[in-house]
């Protein structure tokens, strides 16, 4: 709820920005703020706000100098339609954030396309995608999300009664 709450402070300072940064042509800058505003209209739930300006932030940051943060604007288009309970549209955003030579952007989109394999009942793919995240993280030596990776490969052990490998995946967490 503070999170939540500090957002909605920000939110006017946000639309600010972006005012004052209006342009006939879409600037990379103006994506990237667009792109922030809409990942904190996710944030307290504004979906539809937050669409359209993910929209519109992809739109004019789809140009490959601008890769890393076309997928981040994809990656928090697809977390709204995941918020939603929209699974395919989520999925379609995050197989597009995938494509990117960003850490972040790449390794969340994985993590989060897992979680939709797993809604979805998807469990063997939910798995590879976890393992997957995992392997990135390690390449990246996050050991952040190497833990993270583990923690939520052992929530889908648990969830299919493979008590063993919930184990060994918590102990990895560890």
């Amino acid at each position: 709820a503070t999170i939540v709450s500090s957002l909605a402070q920000w939110l006017p300072r946000f639309e600010s920005a972006l005012a004052a940064l209006s342009v006939a042509q879409p600037q990379p800058i103006h994506g990237m703020l667009q792109a922030r505003l809409g990942g904190a209209l996710n944030a307290v739930g504004e979906f539809e706000r937050a669409r359209g300006l993910l929209q519109e932030a992809t739109a004019a940051l789809d140009v490959p100098e601008n890769k890393d943060e076309c997928a981040y604007a994809r990656l928090l288009f697809g977390n709204g339609w995941l918020a939603q309970g929209k699974l395919d549209q989520a999925e379609s955003a995050f197989l597009l954030a995938i494509d990117t030579p960003d850490s972040y952007a790449a390794g969340a989109a994985l993590a989060n396309l897992a979680l939709v394999d797993q809604r979805q009942g998807r469990y063997e793919q939910a798995l590879v995608r976890y393992q997957e995240r995992l392997r990135r993280a390690r390449a990246d030596g996050d050991v952040r999300n190497q833990a993270i990776s583990r923690l939520n490969e052992a929530t889908l052990h648990y969830a299919l009664s493979r008590f063993e490998e919930t184990e060994t995946a918590l102990r990895e967490a560890e």
